[in-house]
């Protein structure tokens, strides 16, 4: 691709498109996300010799919630955003999903491989990460961390999209990865239909990467696992060797939509990064920008949801008390079984 569909040139650094990109509504940015094609021939089966469901894939993405957690009681903190997704959607269907329910999902509807991979991760946040892409690919709908809040309803236009995920926030590309040439991409909101080509080649690969759950220093155990870095390198893959027909779109969103707020705990290596004298042209770019609102983290008026960075698999993490999920999303469906919540996937789409 010479360009992408914001037309800017493959030349341009992306982290400034997402800076100097003209003040749009949300529905209108969502119509111009980055478009990658895939072709079915690579990944033909409807299954992808994944799951043992081996129904239709699902043309629309289904409007229904996905959240998780280890079980049914969540973190204080969290109320107020988890709540926020039925207060601004009310007529999507709203799922959690446990660990114990997660298991329930891998023996009923997986092969066995994934139940011996997932159980063999030595981190709850690998598990927690590979839950909720299990649950989008069996099933589809939206997928939210629980440290995401929803700021406006869910766009119509996600309708016209077969995948949706977001790209990390501008100065993390720049000012961590300091790479204008990858989508370090995020799982904490992602929207796909279910048996998604994309999801059936993360699923793919990641026997591929387990390993550096166990060989790498903390966090970047994480990252190169089941985080952004493995995530990035699977776009990379998809986009390159799967993009070959008009089918099964991958969209990538630039971050101020989805994931528009840098991690705060970041802000003060980010200060000290912003006055070094050897930054590049991207990150002076973002320095200035950052410099100019004097490093104050607020998403924009466009912004559809927002990450909170509660870094809740940290050991630093200390949850304010429990809720039950319940209490915050009366009509919430907890690890339903399989054959009901496909039946509502079905039924309910955009």
């Amino acid at each position: 691709m010479s360009g992408d569909a914001w037309g800017f040139r493959r030349t341009t650094p992306r982290a400034l498109f997402a800076i100097n990109m003209l003040k749009r509504g949300s529905e209108e940015a969502l119509s111009e996300l980055h478009g990658f094609r895939a072709s079915r021939e690579a990944l033909s089966d409807t299954n992808h010799g994944i799951s043992k469901n081996s129904s239709s894939v699902h043309k629309v993405i289904p409007r229904v919630i996905h959240q998780t957690w280890d079980d049914a009681e969540v973190p204080g903190q969290v109320a107020n955003w988890v709540r926020s997704w039925e207060k601004f959607n009310p007529e999507f269907e709203y799922h959690f999903w446990t660990d114990a329910g997660t298991r329930q999902l891998l023996e009923q509807r997986f092969v066995d491989e994934y139940e011996a991979l997932y159980d063999d991760y030595p981190h709850r946040i690998n598990r927690a990460d590979v839950r909720r892409l299990l649950i989008l690919y069996e099933y589809g709908g939206v997928f939210a961390d629980l440290d995401v809040e929803c700021l406006q309803p869910l766009p119509p236009i996600l309708s016209k999209y077969e995948c949706v995920v977001s790209l990390e926030p501008t100065e993390h590309q720049w000012l961590i990865y300091n790479n204008s040439r990858s989508l370090f991409a995020l799982t904490g909101f992602m929207a796909c239909t279910p048996h998604h080509p994309f999801l059936a080649l993360v699923l793919k690969r990641l026997s591929s990467f387990a390993a550096n759950a166990r060989s790498s220093k903390w966090n970047l155990n994480i990252l190169n696992s089941t985080g952004p870095v493995f995530i990035s390198e699977v776009i990379q893959e998809y986009v390159k060797y799967y993009n070959n027909s008009g089918h099964d779109l991958l969209h990538v969103a630039p971050s101020d939509l989805f994931i528009p707020t840098f991690d705060p705990s970041l802000t003060d290596s980010f200060r000290v990064k912003c006055q070094s004298a050897e930054l590049n042209e991207g990150q002076k770019a973002i320095c200035e920008d950052l410099r100019r609102r004097d490093f104050v983290n607020v998403p924009s008026s466009r912004a559809i949801t927002d990450h909170h960075w509660m870094h809740s698999w940290a050991d630093h993490f200390v949850p304010r008390g429990f809720k039950d999920i319940a209490s915050l999303v009366p009509n919430v469906h907890i690890d339903l079984p399989s054959q009901e919540i496909g039946e509502i996937s079905r039924l309910n789409t955009f």
